[in-house]
């Protein structure tokens, strides 16, 4: 009988932050994180109701995998740039990345991320 692969705990990461950011009105821009009436917040804070993809990620990083995850989202939007999909490049990609690309982009990247791992 073969057992089930238990994820990784980068891909645990991944999967949590796109259920945080799923719903179009858990997503937000130029920021890590906001309260459900728009103030500024910390991503792990009790009353954050919405997050960019970087805010996501950190508070679905109970696994210890927040680093390798940027990473490898980073690696994703390389991989895009290199194929034709224009990115210019930040200190920050996957910052720069949810606040240019959209709501949508995002969570395909997330899926490609996640694709690239599995």
């Amino acid at each position: 009988m073969t057992t089930p692969k238990t994820p990784s705990p980068v891909l645990r990461a991944l999967h949590e932050a796109r259920g945080l950011i799923a719903d179009h009105q858990q997503w937000t821009t130029g920021v890590l994180a906001r309260t459900s009436i728009g103030e500024v917040c910390d991503p792990w804070d009790a009353s954050a109701s919405c997050w960019c993809l970087e805010g996501a990620l950190r508070r679905a990083d109970s696994y210890g995998a927040f680093i390798i995850a940027r990473g490898e989202l980073a690696a994703t939007i390389l991989a895009a740039t290199i194929t034709g999909q224009p990115m210019t490049f930040a200190i920050n990609p996957v910052a720069r990345y949810n606040d240019e690309a959209g709501h949508g982009a995002v969570l395909d990247l997330i899926d490609r991320t996640i694709e690239r791992r599995t």
